[in-house]
């Protein structure tokens, strides 16, 4: 999809910030084309605290259509785990995520120690 999207000149939203930088128009990565199509706003509703709730839009897209696309999405998701544990780089994802639950929950324990001193 991303080639297609390439092939046809669609690209992400340019624009110019106050200091004159030049920023997006860029094509879509593969991280932008999957939080696109995971967003519940085009079945017309907003997301605010990963609980969805009626929008004052309209859908743009039926619920059918929206949940295929899930479940294709799950299954690429699925088959790159596959992939990643055949390469034998399962082992570092792992350890990867250990790491940074590691610093989160030390992170965690240095907010509760500064809110006691409060």
């Amino acid at each position: 999809m991303r080639d297609w999207l390439e092939a046809q000149g669609v690209r992400s939203k340019a624009w110019v910030t106050r200091k004159g930088l030049q920023v997006g128009g860029a094509v879509f990565s593969r991280g932008a084309l999957f939080h696109l199509l995971k967003s519940r706003t085009y079945l017309g509703e907003i997301v605010h605290k990963d609980r969805s709730y009626p929008g004052s839009h309209a859908p743009i897209i039926d619920t059918e259509t929206f949940d295929a696309v899930h479940i294709r999405l799950a299954s690429l998701l699925f088959d790159l785990r596959v992939i990643a544990s055949e390469r034998g780089s399962e082992a570092d994802f792992k350890r990867r995520l250990r790491a940074i639950r590691e610093r989160h929950a030390r992170k965690e324990r240095f907010i509760e120690r500064l809110e006691a001193l409060e």
